[in-house]
């Protein structure tokens, strides 16, 4: 997903969070079912990789499907002071680090001011 596609989808919010200290592109999808953690992240936080125990299939907004087996459970996310633990699934992304799901925000209860 490019700039440009991010601008035509009123769903997607692009932000920057903590993910174990470590500042972190974020996309905030409210049409998600799951979120997610790139591979490239996963192994600079050098963060614990558990397998899924099955193959999920993941369609992306670009048309393209994309397997993963493996997630990171319990992962620590915080923004300001408030902490936060969520299961990322691991993806094979670049342009972003993390997506968050709707689910997390709802979890929460987040409020998104834009």
């Amino acid at each position: 997903m490019m700039n440009e596609d991010m601008k035509a989808n009123p769903t997607i919010i692009q932000s920057t969070i903590f993910v174990l200290n470590t500042l972190v592109h974020v996309l905030i999808d409210l049409d998600s079912t799951h979120s997610f953690m790139s591979h490239p992240l996963a192994k600079s936080l050098r963060v614990e990789i558990e397998p899924l125990g099955y193959v999920m299939w993941i369609s992306t907004l670009m048309g393209k499907t994309i397997e993963s087996s493996r997630t990171c459970k319990n992962c620590k996310v915080n923004e300001s002071d408030v902490k936060f633990q969520e299961d990322l699934i691991l993806l094979g992304m670049h342009n972003f680090d993390i997506i968050i799901e709707m689910d997390f925000l709802c979890k929460y209860d987040a409020n998104v001011d834009c």
